[in-house]
């Protein structure tokens, strides 16, 4: 099981949650959305 995840209950079902967050400070100037979606492309690649 990955680091910062859990199961939680929803509809009587078990879901897989994540709690991912950034190590480094938001900057609006510097990051969008693209930074982002690489930031979670790299955590799934450490899941596999």
């Amino acid at each position: 099981m990955p680091t910062n995840t859990g199961i939680q209950q929803l509809d009587a079902q078990p879901l897989l949650w994540f709690s991912w967050h950034l190590q480094v400070t938001w900057r609006p100037g510097r990051d969008d959305l693209l930074t982002y979606l690489r930031f979670v492309e790299s955590r799934f690649a450490d899941v596999r």
